[in-house]
């Protein structure tokens, strides 16, 4: 019976509702970019994920980025723009 509280606590922190709103908005931005663009092409854009996420962490957490992920970073770049163009 303690678990009811603690979600209802959980749902109205400030940082939960940023949470669903900003993954509403994502989803609103995916179905839009599906509408005009064809799956195939649109879906090796979400690879970008790979870079978008350590570089927000390198500035709003301090983490590091190493050449690795720069290479990384370069290979993924470079297959999108292969990938894009045939």
């Amino acid at each position: 019976m303690a678990l009811l509280p603690n979600i209802f606590h959980l749902a109205f922190r400030p940082i939960f509702i940023l949470a669903l709103a900003t993954y509403g908005v994502s989803m609103l931005s995916w179905i839009y970019v599906l509408q005009h663009m064809p799956l195939s092409r649109a879906y090796m854009f979400v690879s970008f994920a790979f870079i978008i996420i350590p570089v927000l962490s390198h500035f709003l957490f301090k983490e590091s980025l190493n050449i690795q992920f720069f290479m990384g970073a370069a290979l993924i770049i470079s297959g999108v723009i292969l990938t894009f163009k045939s």
